[in-house]
């Protein structure tokens, strides 16, 4: 299967030492031009910028399509992603933000966020949840509280 991703869940990914998951979950992941820069940026985190500087094979960076997408509060790159998966008629975008998980999901594209996938790997148990969920919380990602709520809830994690 391949996948568009915005810039998010790969950064997430990369900080809590999971990114690999993502190679074997799918069989490539297209990210756009704005979200390439976006995770070479001076302000992203070093090993993100790391990991970008030797990709794996699996992640492709492609030049945006033409943007027809007016979303003014969503970034450029989780405009292009968008308009990538939907140009590409690819059915899975990786995103995180709330703007960008409805926009695409308005847009008819399935979504899967930094969580989903950590829930999906784990169902195919190529990690376990609660340290990889604990590493996610020790970062700068955010979640409401009733979201937090229901993560733990769901995995019977201590409060």
């Amino acid at each position: 299967m391949i996948v568009v991703a915005d810039a998010g869940p790969l950064r997430y990914l990369v900080l809590i030492g999971h990114i690999q998951v993502l190679g074997r979950l799918f069989d490539r992941v297209l990210i756009p031009d704005a979200v390439a820069t976006e995770l070479a940026n001076t302000r992203t985190p070093e090993p993100v910028k790391q990991w970008m500087a030797r990709r794996p094979d699996w992640v492709e960076v492609c030049a945006p399509p033409p943007i027809h997408l007016y979303a003014p509060d969503l970034d450029e790159g989780e405009r292009q992603a968008i308009e990538l998966a939907r140009y590409l008629k690819i059915s899975l975008i990786l995103i995180d933000d709330a703007g960008g998980r409805l926009e695409a999901r308005s847009c008819g594209l399935g979504v899967l966020g930094t969580v989903g996938i950590l829930e999906r790997a784990a169902q195919l148990g190529i990690l376990d949840f609660a340290p990889a969920f604990a590493e996610l919380e020790k970062t700068n990602f955010h979640m409401s509280t009733s979201f937090r709520q229901l993560i733990r809830e769901r995995h019977h994690l201590d409060p």
